[in-house]
């Protein structure tokens, strides 16, 4: 029955709010921000055409990153607001007193929730690791901008990777120092040092890894064992070093959190890499779990809104839109503490992605007694 003119009405109803309040929630952020941080882009540009095209440039890779996390809670308070609308203006009432069944009316809107939703998956595995360099960029930065690079242990092999600082746009580590473990990879503890370094990317047979740019000691000074010599390698021709890591640029800015910005595809690679710490293995998992069941949970809280909303009393409008805010923002709550439990590693991470869903569904199916019909 989707796809009648009825179930068009709903949807154009919850697509009209529901783009209203994603452009005012993201505009709203992207003001408040710039207000707060206009100086950084007067100072670094030079006409205003370059501080324009620098703030637009900017705000457009910040919205979408916002939207990953905003999209959620928006998609369920235009639920809310259509449903309020149609109580306000007696539509819903007419629509039960012709006979239409309450849940001919939830599974449009529900389905519209379902597909927000989607965009919001989307948002998160198509675009944002296409962008996370750009999102760690500084405002009106003409140029790669420069993070405090953080000492890594790449346990697949036992090196350590540091240096100065991390460029995420250019995908290099200035002032390079790889520390060789002995007697795993060399005889004696070594030292690589390179003032540049950059990262490949692995693509088909050849694995990712470190390019040292003239490395000291250079590659013949090494006294590498036959391990070392399958993890440290020559670049043909050229007096380089190619050192083999699952260890990204990434991982050496902000390693706590940078995973939320890759792919599942990309976060599935990096635990089967072994290169990580287990603390950050387990925070990996944790935010896999939460991402993997974000549709299920929003789909949950759908349900629990639409019975709050569609109540058998008649005046109960401006109460119900209180009642399903106030549960939807539980739900939410719920959502992000179970989220910080589990990275703390106080909870397995399945328990706190299916703790929502079973308090949404719980709730729901507790308060559909009370639906209208």
């Amino acid at each position: 029955m989707i796809g009648t003119c009825f179930d068009r009405y709903l949807i154009a109803r919850y697509i009209h709010v529901f783009v209203i309040f994603t452009i005012g929630t993201l505009g709203l952020v992207s003001v408040i921000d710039l207000l707060d941080n206009v100086d950084d882009f007067t100072s670094r540009c030079d006409t205003t055409q370059e501080l324009l095209l620098s703030i637009a440039k900017y705000y457009f890779f910040l919205s979408l990153a916002a939207f990953e996390v905003m999209g959620g809670p928006v998609a369920l308070l235009a639920l809310c607001v259509v449903l309020w609308t149609l109580q306000r203006n007696r539509e819903l009432p007419v629509m039960l007193a012709a006979g239409v069944p309450t849940v001919r009316i939830a599974i449009p809107l529900v389905g519209c929730v379902g597909f927000a939703i989607l965009l919001v998956i989307a948002d998160q595995e198509l675009v944002i690791p296409q962008i996370a360099h750009q999102l760690s960029e500084s405002r009106g930065a003409k140029e790669a901008t420069g993070h405090k690079a953080e000492a890594v242990y790449d346990r697949s092999s036992g090196i350590l990777i540091q240096g100065r600082n991390v460029f995420l746009k250019t995908k290099t580590l200035s002032f390079a120092e790889f520390v060789l473990p002995a007697p795993s990879l060399v005889d004696n503890l070594s030292r690589i040092t390179a003032e540049k370094a950059r990262y490949v990317e692995p693509t088909g047979d050849r694995p990712g890894g470190w390019w040292l740019k003239n490395p000291s000691p250079s590659y013949e000074e090494l006294a590498l064992t036959d391990a070392g010599q399958s993890v440290v390698r020559k670049v043909a021709g050229e007096s380089d070093i190619f050192v083999i890591s699952a260890v990204t640029c990434t991982l050496l800015h902000k390693r706590d959190s940078s995973f939320t910005r890759m792919s599942i595809a990309e976060q599935f690679g990096l635990l089967k890499s072994g290169a990580i710490a287990e603390s950050t293995c387990r925070r990996i998992r944790a935010h896999l779990h939460q991402r993997m069941t974000l549709l299920p949970t929003y789909l949950a809280a759908a349900c629990l809104v639409v019975p709050l909303m569609i109540r058998r009393e008649a005046s109960d409008g401006p109460l119900a839109f209180a009642r399903s805010i106030l549960a939807a923002g539980v739900a939410f709550g719920i959502l992000q503490g179970c989220g910080f439990l589990a990275h703390a590693g106080i909870v397995p991470g399945e328990a706190a992605a299916w703790t929502p869903i079973c308090f949404c569904a719980s709730a729901a199916t507790w308060f559909l007694k009370d639906i209208a019909t």
